[in-house]
């Protein structure tokens, strides 16, 4: 077999683009997951929303830092979210008040479920 045989059989090794990296190999970049890490449960949006929203509020954190999910992009946090957060929440979530550049957000989104599902509420004396 000759050398140009062997090069056109093999295949070459991926590329990222752009002018910093240009023909050299990509580096694939993985982060490791339990595998019995749980996904958090959808939000329940019924019985007692203060108790469910926090339940949820623990497990979303817990599963970002797990999955190292708090170090990626903001778009891919929060489509990650608004996935978890299930059905009925995200209906809720669609109606709750928060401008165009803070639904871009994961914390601030947060906040805004948190406002929603645990009201201030005044106490008179």
């Amino acid at each position: 077999m000759s050398d140009n045989e062997s090069e056109s059989t093999s295949s070459p090794a991926p590329t990222t683009p752009g002018p910093a990296t240009s023909g050299t190999p990509a580096t694939a970049v993985y982060s490791h997951v339990p595998s019995n890490f749980p996904i958090p449960a959808p939000i329940v949006c019924k019985g007692n929303l203060v108790a469910n929203w926090e339940f949820f509020r623990q497990q979303w954190e817990d599963y970002e830092v797990a999955t190292a999910l708090d170090k990626q992009t903001s778009k891919i946090r929060l489509a990650s979210f608004r996935s978890e957060m299930g059905k009925d929440c995200l209906q809720t979530f669609l109606k709750v008040n928060i401008s165009v550049e803070d639904s871009n957000n994961v914390e601030a989104c947060t906040t805004a479920l948190k406002s929603y599902f645990k009201p201030q509420r005044s106490v008179f004396l």
